[in-house]
């Protein structure tokens, strides 16, 4: 069995964007590694690869703007302060990912 994600939730990226306009903080679990605490605690030999990949990034910046305004849930009416702040924090290119995975044996079914 291989499994691969994410280190932190795929919109992580926006916790600074929602601590700036609505004063929240998001949470930052679960992880890779309460997986894997799980797999192991119901006695699953799994291991872990970390890596980084791509982030997929909004080349447009009032398109970003829009789009973030929507997720953030701001009104029409604050999208150029969102597009300020987006100038201001621009998003990161590449994520933290993990690779988990263990032997699977398959049973026979009766």
């Amino acid at each position: 069995m291989v499994l691969e994600m994410p280190d932190h939730h795929p919109l992580a990226s926006m916790t600074e964007a929602w601590r700036h306009f609505w004063k929240l903080e998001r949470p930052e679990d679960p992880t890779p590694s309460d997986l894997l605490d799980v797999l192991h605690e119901i006695g699953i030999d799994a291991h872990r690869e970390k890596w980084n990949g791509p982030m997929r990034v909004e080349q447009n910046l009032d398109q970003a703007a829009y789009f973030t305004r929507i997720r953030l849930c701001l009104p029409e009416s604050r999208e150029n302060e969102v597009r300020e702040f987006l100038e201001s924090h621009p998003a990161p290119v590449e994520r933290e990912l993990t690779t988990i995975w263990w032997d699977a044996v398959s049973r026979a079914v009766r």
